[in-house]
């Protein structure tokens, strides 16, 4: 397997009001690149909220699940709502179904529980696989501030994977995704990748 990583606009950067968004391309090496010390409120927000992502199989603050690929990805609603247009709609409706079943069952508890999300039905028969819903998922925890490195099967290790049918596949399953959940930066990136 090689590497291919990807560096989308940084979401540090959106936060200060730049909208522009990179794709610096893709590089075979090593895994992402990491933020030293020193870091700024908004680097330690972006960090923090990353490492909810990261910290698999912490499920302690973990309010909904999606199952990629047999899988299972823990993660914020709160956050997925922030950032995914698509997932608060999602959200929401989910929300008003459930307070109309309290309603017609005034008997029901409120239970705290977690949603489960199969992502084949939320990308509707678009195929996206773990390794670049991941990606995604990272881009949407704040990890954009640096580059990310992610599987890739190509038979060529010298290969930099910029025009490869591997990258280009992995590229093309996060358009679709950032597509299908609305993120616009991520999606233009992509674009821009593919072009």
């Amino acid at each position: 397997m090689a590497r291919l990583q990807f560096s989308p606009a940084s979401p540090a950067s959106q936060m200060s009001g730049s909208n522009s968004s990179v794709w610096s391309g893709c590089k075979s090496g090593g895994g992402g690149g990491g933020g030293g010390g020193g870091e700024g409120g908004a680097e330690k927000l972006v960090s923090d909220i990353e490492s909810l992502l990261h910290r698999s199989p912490d499920e302690s603050f973990s309010d909904v699940s999606i199952y990629v690929e047999g899988k299972r990805v823990h993660a914020h609603r709160c956050i997925l709502a922030v950032r995914c247009p698509y997932f608060r709609s999602f959200f929401s409706a989910a929300a008003t179904k459930e307070r109309e079943r309290r309603e017609d069952n005034t008997a029901a508890a409120a239970t705290a529980s977690v949603m489960e999300v199969k992502l084949e039905t939320v990308m509707r028969g678009e195929k996206v696989g773990y390794e670049a819903f991941m990606a995604v998922m990272s881009y949407v925890y704040g990890s954009g501030t640096k580059e990310f490195a992610f599987c890739v099967s190509c038979f060529d290790s010298s290969c930099p994977h910029v025009t490869c049918r591997p990258g280009i596949e992995f590229v093309l399953e996060i358009l679709r995704a950032s597509s299908v959940l609305e993120i616009s930066d991520l999606k233009a990136a992509a674009e821009v990748h593919t072009a």
